[in-house]
């Protein structure tokens, strides 16, 4: 199964809703869920989940900034915002609340809704894209590995992304092996992804997440097939 966009997931939920591969992109769609799921593989790793009626009153001498805030169901970098201090914290909230009304009638409430709010320690490393599959072996093969760029450390826009061959040859192998780990964790069978993670200093792949049932998207999708003639 692989869609386009995920507002195609809300009918996959309606017309096949016991499917695994189905129950598996409900999982990866709600951050939270995800977080806890590999909580034991990063158990150093802070994350915190809200109701967003209570993101306001969060107790932030309890938080280790810098943070990111994001709602736990979204797309896009909608209402991602990274919080440098608790000095940053009204304005971060303040701009979760008002980019998810602006984007509230472009999506689904399955791709992007606002009830929960994760809050979650920044990850200081680079950033990949990899937009791949695990087959009916449950062996991930990869399509394209993107390094995903930003103009400051506070940037968290879905604006550059390049590729190329020492990018492959650096990142295929150690990425291959982190996936055969993440599949087994999940046990992930004929299922398409775009997964984001970032290495950190010691050289680690953390997930930020994974977009279950497709591959880039808005224009992004194409940079493989003009690089490696890969058509993903």
């Amino acid at each position: 199964i692989l869609t386009s966009s995920e507002n195609a997931l809300s009918a996959l939920y309606r017309m096949i809703p016991h499917d695994d591969r189905v129950l598996k992109a409900r999982l990866f769609k709600d951050k939270a869920v995800f977080r806890n799921a590999i909580a034991e593989l990063y158990p150093d790793f802070f994350f915190a989940e809200y109701d967003a009626s209570e993101i306001g009153r969060v107790d932030i001498s309890k938080i280790p900034f810098p943070v990111v805030i994001k709602p736990a169901t979204g797309i896009s970098s909608i209402g991602v915002y990274r919080v440098a201090s608790a000095k940053e914290w009204k304005t971060a909230v303040e701009f979760l609340r008002k980019d998810l009304e602006k984007y509230a009638g472009n999506y689904d409430d399955e791709v992007v809704e606002g009830r929960k709010v994760l809050i979650e320690e920044w990850i200081q490393g680079e950033e990949l894209a990899i937009d791949g599959y695990y087959n009916s072996n449950a062996e991930p093969v990869i399509l394209n590995i993107l390094q995903h760029m930003f103009a400051s450390d506070g940037d968290t826009s879905d604006l550059v992304y390049c590729t190329r061959r020492a990018l492959i040859r650096k990142f295929h192998k150690p990425l291959m092996r982190f996936l055969a780990r993440f599949g087994d964790v999940f046990d992930l069978k004929r299922f398409p992804f775009h997964l984001e993670v970032r290495m950190n200093k010691k050289g680690e792949f953390i997930p930020i997440e994974l977009n279950p049932l497709r591959f880039s998207g808005l224009g992004t999708t194409e940079i493989a097939e003009y690089a490696y003639a890969i058509n993903v």
